[in-house]
């Protein structure tokens, strides 16, 4: 297995990945008989990405608030 760069993000992503695991950017794969006649279309992987980085935002928000509680003895 080796990595490439998405040409979306330019994360490290393996070459065998069908899409990349940070922004959801479709790769083109050899079409086997794994492969689903209808694929989640790659709108469907960015609306679950955008929602997840909106997550990720909060999430480290209330660490931080957390942290600062923690620091003034709260």
């Amino acid at each position: 297995m080796a990595l490439i760069k998405c040409p979306e993000c330019q994360y490290d992503v393996s070459d065998k990945a069908a899409f990349c695991l940070k922004c959801g950017y479709p790769f083109q794969t050899k079409k086997t008989s794994k492969t689903p006649e209808n694929p989640v279309p790659y709108s469907r992987f960015k609306e679950v990405n955008d929602k997840n980085k909106v997550l990720m935002e909060e999430n480290s928000k209330l660490k931080e608030k957390i942290k600062e509680s923690i620091k003034k003895g709260e």
